[in-house]
């Protein structure tokens, strides 16, 4: 299964890119190969994880920074609400549905 953006989650995404590059160009890096691997896990089986939201919204924690993604499966895709940070004000993604 592949994952879309939407328009809002990915510029989230891009800045928490370029904050970590700001304090040190590798943690950039790091911050995107924990994305890649948590996305990974999403598209293998979107099911397997705990609707936390109705319709069909399901939220699973990068391994190593503080950030989660917040998805729902959507047919033959995953469509990527957001990415934010675990001390981000809860719901504040909402209006995206």
């Amino acid at each position: 299964m592949i994952f879309l953006f939407h328009p809002t989650a990915k510029v989230e995404h891009l800045d928490h890119i370029r904050y970590y590059e700001q304090i040190r160009p590798v943690l950039g890096a790091q911050y995107l190969s924990d994305f890649e691997g948590t996305m990974s896990r999403v598209c293998e089986a979107p099911h397997r994880f705990r609707v936390t939201r109705e319709p069909n919204i399901r939220i699973l924690s990068f391994e190593k920074f503080p950030y989660s993604v917040i998805f729902r499966d959507v047919t033959i895709t995953v469509e990527l609400l957001s990415v934010p940070h675990d001390r981000q004000r809860p719901g504040y993604w909402l209006g995206r549905l």
